[in-house]
């Protein structure tokens, strides 16, 4: 089965420079174009689904299957229950069972009160200065094992944190213990797990699993208030997106293609762009590698890679 993957399209208008329906139509040709069988985000689609529908909408009723995650800001505006609604998801996790695999999709947004104890849904920005925020609950987490024990097909899953990164989701350790002890017990239970949130395109493959990193198809930060924002686009960008001096964005929104058979998995990465203006993150004097010492490209990155 073969589909179209995108993350962190951060659908906002006015706030930071996006592609808005240009560039969703766009990757809808490109899906039509491929014979993808579905189309699938992993979080921060739009900061306000609720106001903007109009965008949803487009997403949702194209005539391939278009599925979404959960991320940090989705809920910037709205509670959740009223976010899944918008976006049509059956609930906050669920499982997508599509040309003989199961997507285990994960909520991610989550915190765990430090004093209670309490695992708390992110709404606005409750999860600022938490120190353990992108906390899976124990009920989220023993889900995510029957959902794997049960299906008859192998597993992708699907979360906007990583559980390969060490810092991002807080007890991704957990994750991949549950799926090292799945493929333990019958092999090639889970293929691969896919992530938005860190803006990042990497591969990695870890105890026979693929963990790819998925890119933001529209900007990294770079930066925020109360450090004073850049000055290096145009001067249309300032006047018509006011965070616009604390992104760096390509030229053309960032796409792959994943194409499962078996127990290979097959990635075309999209054609390389530009940066806008021609501005990155060491033209603005910052760190251009995260912790994993990766960094923001405006391209994806192609793999094939077989499972053995």
């Amino acid at each position: 089965m073969k589909f179209f993957l995108f993350s962190d399209y951060h659908y906002t208008p006015g706030g930071y420079i996006n592609f808005g329906f240009d560039g969703l139509h766009k990757f809808q040709r490109i899906a039509e174009e491929k014979g993808c069988d579905m189309m699938l985000h992993l979080g921060d689609l739009c900061h306000n689904p609720i106001k903007y529908i109009d965008f949803i909408d487009e997403y949702n009723n194209f005539h391939i299957p278009s599925y979404n995650c959960l991320g940090n800001h989705d809920t910037e505006q709205y509670p959740r229950e009223e976010v899944i609604k918008a976006y049509r998801m059956p609930d906050f996790h669920y499982n997508l069972d599509i040309g003989g695999y199961r997507f285990v999709i994960i909520n991610t947004s989550y915190y765990r009160d430090t004093q209670t104890g309490e695992f708390v849904p992110y709404f606005r920005t409750n999860y600022f200065g938490q120190p353990e925020r992108e906390t899976l609950p124990p009920e989220e987490l023993e889900w995510i094992k029957e959902s794997i024990e049960s299906s008859p097909y192998p597993c992708i899953l699907c979360s906007h944190s990583s559980f390969e990164r060490y810092y991002d989701c807080k007890n991704g350790h957990q994750v991949r213990a549950i799926i090292d002890e799945a493929n333990k017990k019958k092999p090639h239970s889970v293929l691969m797990c896919m992530n938005g949130h860190m803006h990042k395109d990497h591969i990695s493959i870890i105890n026979n699993v693929i963990y790819y990193d998925v890119t933001s198809s529209t900007f990294d930060c770079a930066g925020c208030p109360p450090m004073p924002p850049h000055d290096k686009f145009n001067k249309e960008d300032y006047e018509n997106y006011k965070n616009a001096g604390y992104m760096i964005c390509p030229d053309a929104p960032l796409y792959s293609v994943v194409t499962l058979e078996g127990t290979t998995v097959t990635i075309e990465g999209c054609e390389p762009t530009t940066m806008h203006c021609g501005i990155g993150h060491k033209e603005l004097g910052m760190e251009e590698y995260d912790k994993m010492g990766r960094k923001y490209e405006p391209f994806t990155q192609s793999a094939k890679i077989t499972l053995g």
